[in-house]
């Protein structure tokens, strides 16, 4: 059996949505975005400045899919944070790595 260890940034969801809130101003609610259940966690790799350029491009779907969420000021659907991960990353707000979302409530 192979074993591999890696470093990783572990964040509770309601930390998360309380620095989302912070930084954008309005709500976020993780687990309802994510429709995820109690109990879990969630993994997000590549949450990297590499990863997250395509956000600077205003004509990819990502970019779309972020300016839209952000305009409606969270209102659309995310389907999970994975592009606000990558939003915070390009912001220099958070650091680059793989993130593990624990979701408890």
């Amino acid at each position: 059996m192979k074993i591999k260890t890696k470093s990783m940034h572990r964040v509770d969801y309601g930390d998360l949505e309380d620095f989302i809130r912070e930084t954008y101003g309005f709500e976020y609610e993780m687990a309802s975005d994510a429709e995820c259940s109690n109990g879990i966690s969630i993994q997000y790799d590549g949450i990297t400045a590499e990863n997250a350029k395509d956000l600077n491009n205003p004509d990819s779907p990502d970019s779309h899919r972020i300016q839209d969420w952000k305009s409606s000021q969270g209102r659309k659907q995310m389907w999970g944070p994975r592009l606000i991960l990558l939003d915070l990353v390009r912001q220099g707000k958070i650091p680059e790595g793989d993130y593990v979302i624990k979701v408890s409530w």
